[in-house]
């Protein structure tokens, strides 16, 4: 019986170890030139799944071909045009067009994209997105909603 509990243990902790998400950083540029610092491009807790891993997604066209990225490590910076929307309960996000360009120079346009977050909790709205950032006061993560149509550009 011990040694099975033990066993049970061991799996949950290898579980729980490779699930372990690692942080995305980046900086958000707005329109009106202020940045926010961002520790994680992601939520700081999945509502319906506590657990659950929190990023963010590009969604868009390119030349006329879905296309998903949900790993930044290769991408430099994005760039926003039309987005104009407010935040919305239920009428799902505004796509507008985000240029990619990746850590490599190559420049690559999205129609229609948007960036869907990975768990979407029944208080959160449309035309926005949740990053983590550090509370200088506390040295704790909080998150923060970020209004699409404020966005100019974010770096990774």
């Amino acid at each position: 019986m011990k040694t099975m509990l033990l066993t049970l243990l061991l799996a949950s902790a290898v579980v729980f170890t490779g699930s372990a998400q690692s942080p995305v950083k980046a900086v958000i540029h707005l329109k009106g030139g202020k940045t926010i610092d961002v520790q994680h491009f992601g939520k700081l807790k999945c509502d319906p799944v506590v657990y659950g891993e929190t990023y963010t997604i590009l969604r868009g066209l390119y030349n006329g071909n879905h296309t998903e990225i949900k790993d930044y490590h290769d991408v430099s910076k994005l760039i926003f045009t039309g987005f104009t929307a407010p935040p919305a309960a239920s009428v799902g996000n505004q796509k507008g067009k985000i240029t990619v360009v990746k850590k490599n120079g190559v420049s690559v346009p999205l129609d229609e994209a948007e960036l869907v977050m990975s768990c979407f909790g029944h208080d959160d709205k449309y035309n926005v997105i949740h990053v983590r950032i550090m509370n200088p006061l506390t040295n704790e993560l909080m998150d923060l909603a970020v209004d699409m149509n404020t966005i100019e550009s974010i770096t990774f």
